[in-house]
């Protein structure tokens, strides 16, 4: 028996867990993990079952909805528990469900972000390829938003620039923003 009221747990708690599992499962792994990996470093007991445990469960589809559980922490927390239960009980400490939700929603975020410039550029060359195709094509030039002369693209430097340069801006804005807490950029890989 459930004891959330059907209402919540199918409005707000069931399509939470869906998404959770569908999207953050690995984010949550790894934020857990990294947890587990610094408690055993400074030798919590049982934190190595914790990364044992944690490490098993990698590569495993996320636990079924149970309406038991509140969300997919618990759910994971339930299954490791499973696995070891000293390691689950040693992954609890110190242990901020705040700063670890933020965290996966961070690392969710940057993920789309990330995939968002990356479509953004594809546009951004695609854009490039099919101009660098029309440079020879004869358009209409327009002054004081009145038609002008006919005239070439690679005449109208200004508005491959007005073009290009939106998205590019954009672009380069992604690469720039600051990472918080540790004020480092995001860098792109060297070739």
């Amino acid at each position: 028996m459930s004891r959330w009221n059907p209402v919540y747990r199918t409005a707000v708690l069931e399509p939470d867990y869906r998404f959770a599992s569908e999207h953050l499962l690995p984010h949550f792994l790894n934020v857990l993990l990294a947890h587990a990996l610094g408690l055993e470093r400074v030798g919590t007991p049982h934190a190595a079952d914790a990364v044992q445990g944690l490490r098993k469960m990698w590569g495993l589809c996320a636990p079924v909805y149970d309406p038991a559980m509140e969300d997919l922490f618990f759910a994971l927390d339930h299954a490791l528990y499973a696995l070891s239960p000293t390691g689950a009980g040693a992954l609890r400490t110190g242990l901020s469900r705040n700063d670890l939700d933020m965290t996966v929603y961070r690392l969710h975020a940057r993920e789309q972000w990330l995939l968002a410039v990356q479509d953004l550029n594809a546009l951004r060359s695609a854009l490039l390829s099919l101009a660098t195709q029309e440079l020879d094509t004869l358009i209409l030039a327009y002054t004081h938003h009145q038609p002008a002369q006919p005239t070439l693209p690679e005449r109208g430097g200004e508005r491959a620039v007005a073009r290009h340069g939106p998205p590019r801006r954009g672009a380069d804005a992604a690469k720039s923003q600051p990472a918080r807490g540790g004020g480092a950029r995001w860098q792109q890989p060297s070739p």
